[in-house]
């Protein structure tokens, strides 16, 4: 069971946008996804869930000890086409709540602890972390395996990504989790015809080395469409431009987290 928490602590990075449509591909490719909504603007929740029941149990009841995972856990109802009935493909959601934003933790392996209860009923566990450090964040960043980093086209992509691995290192050094690293860091919005997106690609590409991935996902307005109906684009609009990025990119996760 592979665990990958997609974290920047600059907002606006197209975080969830990146967290659903990876799942959406890894459930594609025939794998068995569990995603963690860690976030308390609980987009990934909505977006995954929305053609579900309302959500009655969230993390944070499992946290508190109401509730077992197993029972949160909720298998996603998607539409694979327009007119399809929803059914479940693969993907499966541990919901969020606005109200985990002041949620209080025993320690920073809780949700560590808790994932061993499901631990091999998934291939991927896929983290949406809120966009800064929280008890959340430390407690997802003690029980996952790697790090994967959208970032925008900008100078903040390099600053934001230091502030990152200086957070790594301080998990590491004081041993919350010695072997936490990061997969990869890969643009997000991009505009492929701006000078600018292609000279900052060039920068992040000699600044992070073979940590990065060059597989840049260029804006499109289908991503903002695919969150309206609930459809992750390898189902929306698996022809554009979006979603064959996205295909490329968790190609590349996949060959990153299963290389021998």
């Amino acid at each position: 069971m592979k665990k990958i928490a997609l974290f920047n602590q600059k907002g606006g990075c197209a975080k969830t946008t990146s967290v659903v449509n990876i799942a959406g591909f890894l459930a594609k490719k025939g794998k068995k996804v569990l995603v963690v909504d860690c976030d308390p603007q609980a987009n990934a929740t909505q977006f995954l869930l929305m053609e579900n029941e309302p959500v009655a149990d969230t993390i944070v009841s499992v946290v508190d000890g109401e509730k077992d995972i197993a029972e949160v856990i909720l298998p996603a109802l998607i539409r694979t086409r327009g007119n399809a009935n929803p059914k479940n493909i693969g993907i499966y959601v541990l919901p969020a709540e606005r109200s985990m934003a002041v949620a209080e933790l025993e320690n920073e392996y809780v949700l560590k602890n808790l994932l061993l209860q499901v631990d091999g009923k998934y291939d991927y566990v896929i983290f949406d972390c809120p966009p800064y450090i929280s008890e959340f964040t430390v407690n997802i960043l003690a029980a996952t395996d790697k790090v994967l980093v959208p970032a925008t086209v900008d100078k903040d992509a390099l600053e934001g990504y230091g502030e990152l691995i200086d957070t790594i290192n301080l998990l590491k050094s004081n041993g919350v989790n010695p072997n936490l690293d990061v997969l990869g860091v890969f643009l997000t919005i991009y505009n492929e015809r701006e000078l600018f997106d292609r000279y900052m690609a060039k920068e992040c590409a000699e600044t992070f080395g073979d940590t990065y991935i060059d597989i840049p996902i260029r804006r499109h307005t289908y991503a903002k469409q695919s969150a309206l109906f609930g459809r992750p684009l390898c189902w929306y609009k698996p022809s554009s431009k979006v979603a064959k990025d996205y295909e490329a990119l968790t190609d590349e996760i996949i060959e990153r987290t299963e290389e021998v």
